[in-house]
């Protein structure tokens, strides 16, 4: 199955692959990687994952 199989049709155009994300430097949602890992490795993403385009570096 390819990464894009389960994006509407009219969403593809905009899929980014994860690793070119890079994480909001002011972001107030930090805590327990591991705790937040295991499951999400047990039980996968079933909610789309948002992204906002960087107007500008590090923003």
């Amino acid at each position: 199955m390819s990464t894009t199989a389960r994006i509407p049709a009219s969403l593809a155009d905009l899929a980014v692959p994860v690793d070119e994300l890079a994480p909001y430097h002011p972001n107030p949602c930090t805590g327990d990687l591991d705790s937040i890992a295991e499951p999400l490795c047990t039980n996968g993403q079933y909610r789309p994952i948002v992204v906002n385009v960087a107007r500008s570096p590090g923003v």
